[in-house]
């Protein structure tokens, strides 16, 4: 049933394999739960509780090109306000340091 219900979230409901991981650890905190509560009913929890997660692939960060960044910056600074402000000068210190892991590495 638990199987059944973890496939319906990756096809039908055309989850990621993170929800999907996400749910199957929700459903196991409970089986684990009842299985305390219960030691006569830890032989039914077992199989839910051997249940592995999928490997999820972790998304590749992309860097912005020279254009990009130019673009943005200028998008930042065209619009005056404190919140652009904020904005632009936690981007520019993100930037910078991306910028020198990548020169000092």
């Amino acid at each position: 049933m638990v199987l059944e219900f973890l496939s319906h979230l990756e096809t039908a409901r055309t989850n990621t394999v993170r929800t999907r991981n996400a749910r199957l650890a929700a459903v196991q905190t409970l089986f684990r739960y009842i299985a305390g509560q219960q030691p006569s009913l830890a032989a039914l929890c077992s199989p839910v509780l051997a249940i592995p997660a999928k490997k999820a692939l972790r998304p590749v960060l992309g860097y912005l090109s020279e254009q990009e960044l130019g673009h943005l910056l200028a998008q930042l600074i065209a619009r005056p306000g404190t919140e652009n402000v904020i904005t632009c000068s936690s981007a520019c210190s993100t930037i910078l340091a991306r910028v020198s892991k990548n020169f000092l590495t």
